[in-house]
């Protein structure tokens, strides 16, 4: 403080201001702005100070609190893979939080949509132009090329903002790096559909039988068996009843209900079913290990066949 005040005075300057702290007989520190006009000699020497002391030590807090918060900010979207952005449609300039460099890699002015993988290129179009006072949000999972040619899935959720006239002034949101999510997506909806052709292909199926609601919910592999129509996921139980052969259907629901009556984990049967007409109008054996799951409210069951 006294050296800026030693600098006022030196370039004659007659206003000055400075921020400091004080350390208050409590031992509690309080932060004061100094305020002082300095009048002067002809000489040039300085003559007088006069000047307010003014207690800003709220204002000092807040302004920690804030810088504090966006260092949070920054911390949490760098740790959760999130870029926060907001986008001027009237000058095409866009603003993106520090980590979007190393998310999406240097994207210039007007070169995002660019980058935006051409196959969904038109549909992030489609959303922005779809913007309007009355839909002023979106949300989007599209491909991005980065500058150094990789690939990232982005899933994208912002808003727009409007003058009086409707007209978009504005796009602020959030864009979030799903790579690593999508990737795993796609490998276990590629795992799925070969365990499906797998089933197909080995006669092996696996359905979930809800006691309570009487439903049964099966594979591809399963359908194949029974002869249900490809596509078949859901069915009542009563249908499978339909497919057992007569002379079992009593053993069968004999054992089950033994199970499920002694809590029994898992149990196993052979026996017969009939097999569509339009499939080969024939009957075929079935081997089946059922594992039981179930509370006092009701049982599930699954089995491979």
């Amino acid at each position: 403080m006294e050296e800026n005040r030693a600098r006022n005075f030196r370039d004659k300057l007659e206003v000055y201001n400075v921020d400091y702290r004080i350390i208050r007989a409590s031992g509690e520190v309080r932060w004061i702005e100094a305020r002082g006009i300095v009048s002067y000699y002809a000489d040039g020497q300085p003559r007088r100070v006069v000047g307010i002391n003014i207690d800003v030590t709220e204002r000092k807090q807040v302004e920690a609190l804030l810088k504090e918060s966006k260092t949070r900010l920054s911390d949490a979207l760098t740790a959760g893979q999130v870029v926060a952005f907001e986008w001027d449609t009237a000058t095409g300039h866009s603003q993106r939080s520090d980590n979007a460099d190393r998310i999406m890699g240097l994207v210039g002015d007007g070169c995002f949509l660019k980058q935006v993988h051409r196959d969904d290129r038109d549909d992030f179009g489609i959303c922005i132009r779809g913007l309007s006072p009355g839909n002023p949000s979106y949300a989007l999972t599209f491909r991005f090329v980065r500058s150094d040619g990789g690939q990232v899935w982005l899933e994208e959720t912002a808003r727009g903002e409007f003058d009086g006239k409707g007209r978009l002034l504005r796009v602020k949101g959030l864009t979030r790096d799903i790579t690593e999510r999508k990737q795993a997506e796609l490998a276990l909806a590629e795992r799925n559909a070969q365990l499906a052709l797998a089933g197909r292909a080995a006669l092996v199926g696996v359905y979930a039988y809800d006691v309570k609601a009487e439903k049964v919910q099966i594979s591809e592999g399963y359908a194949a068996i029974f002869g249900f129509p490809e596509g078949t996921t859901e069915m009542p139980r009563s249908q499978w009843v339909a497919r057992v052969h007569p002379e079992d259907l009593e053993r069968i629901e004999d054992l089950r209900s033994r199970a499920f009556r002694d809590r029994q984990d898992q149990y196993n049967t052979e026996y017969r079913i009939h097999v569509a007409v339009e499939c080969t109008g024939s009957r075929g054996a079935v081997s089946s290990r059922t594992m039981a799951m179930g509370t006092h409210v009701e049982w599930r069951a699954s089995t491979s066949t």
